[in-house]
């Protein structure tokens, strides 16, 4: 079994307009201001998971000052798993 121990997701709406969330987090800016610097959503996170070969992922929270930025149930997200699968 594979895991990535460590991985980051995002809405579809702070990956289109990543510069609208830089407004009082430092640390999201200085990781994100490159434009090259890739951002994945849940979906693109499944489909490299499956690409290569990764089991399971560790979805990581971004650790947002303004906690209105951490709301959960945004649309584009889809069902958090909590079980671990079937080793292979």
């Amino acid at each position: 079994m594979i895991i990535d121990a460590h991985t980051h997701i995002f809405p579809d709406e702070v990956i289109a307009n990543r510069q609208a969330f830089f407004k009082g987090e430092a640390a999201f800016e200085l990781l994100l201001v490159d434009p090259e610097a890739r951002m994945v959503s849940a979906a693109e996170l499944l489909a490299a998971m499956d690409k290569d070969g990764i089991d399971v992922s560790i979805v990581c929270g971004f650790p947002w000052l303004e906690t209105a930025k951490a709301r959960p149930g945004w649309a584009s997200w889809p069902p958090i798993y909590t079980t671990w699968p079937t080793p292979k």
